[in-house]
């Protein structure tokens, strides 16, 4: 009965959420509503980003949503080694652990988990179309943990809310990789439709052109490693600085990056 009367919210209402804080808070507020005790909520994907290895939209029940970049070197980290998503990504097998007695081994996660004074853990994978796993976790602080109904229950709702994610997850992939690679304000007009030819905006701006000092000299002298650091140390550094101030980098041209400034930042 629970999952018939989730699946007709899912489809008719739960899927009009169009951001993954709102879509989020959506089904987890709906699956308390349904009486599945659950208080902390992470769904994990792996991203094509070139600067994330991976995206998770974390729920709380005092909070709500908020979604965080996993930078690629998360995978040697003590954050996740050992870790109850690592586990999930290599074995590709439910996980479940009550919170209550954790074994003196256990991760840092759960025992973070556990200090907030939750019960129980259940982890599960689950899967895009194309192929790769992913990973949703749930916890609880009732006092008799999950319910094996609720963890049925809950393996049934990733699978169901699975292509919502996917869904979203594609449209933030392709926002961020237009940001990166042709700009904030340009990918936004793109994926509102002005992609006609002769679309275009007047806007007063100042325009700098950034290059790398003395880079020739630098292709003579380091090794193609330590030249393509050097190069990527640079290029983040005047990201950020541009990005602080309100600035865009329109284009990356050799080890060169013309940059515009819009007066009405």
């Amino acid at each position: 009965m629970k999952k018939a009367q989730f699946t007709e919210w899912l489809f008719h209402e739960g899927r009009f959420n169009s951001g993954f804080d709102s879509f989020m808070d959506a089904v987890c507020l709906k699956l308390n509503e349904l009486g599945i005790p659950i208080n902390r909520v992470r769904i994990s994907f792996r991203t094509l980003h070139p600067q994330v290895m991976a995206w998770s939209c974390i729920w709380d029940k005092e909070t709500g949503s908020r979604v965080v970049d996993i930078g690629k070197d998360i995978i040697e980290s003590e954050d996740y080694v050992g870790s109850p998503i690592e586990y999930i990504y290599k074995h590709q097998k439910p996980l479940r652990q009550s919170l209550v007695e954790l074994p003196a081994d256990a991760h840092s996660v759960l025992c973070e988990l556990q200090a907030k004074g939750l019960t129980d853990y259940y982890a599960c994978p689950i899967y895009f179309s194309n192929g790769p796993v992913n990973v949703s976790t749930f916890a609880t602080d009732h006092k008799n943990g999950f319910s094996e109904q609720c963890i049925a229950f809950l393996s049934q709702v990733s699978v169901l809310v699975t292509p919502f994610i996917e869904t979203l997850a594609t449209r933030r992939l392709a926002r961020n990789l237009l940001e990166t690679y042709i700009g904030a304000r340009t990918g936004r007009r793109i994926l509102e439709g002005q992609i006609q030819r002769g679309d275009g905006e007047e806007i007063k701006a100042a325009i700098w052109f950034s290059d790398f000092r003395n880079f020739t000299q630098y292709t003579e002298s380091l090794s193609l490693g330590e030249l393509l650091d050097t190069l990527n140390m640079y290029f983040e550094i005047v990201h950020d600085c541009v990005e602080k101030n309100g600035g865009e980098i329109l284009r990356f041209i050799g080890d060169a990056m013309l940059i515009v400034f819009p007066a009405d930042n």
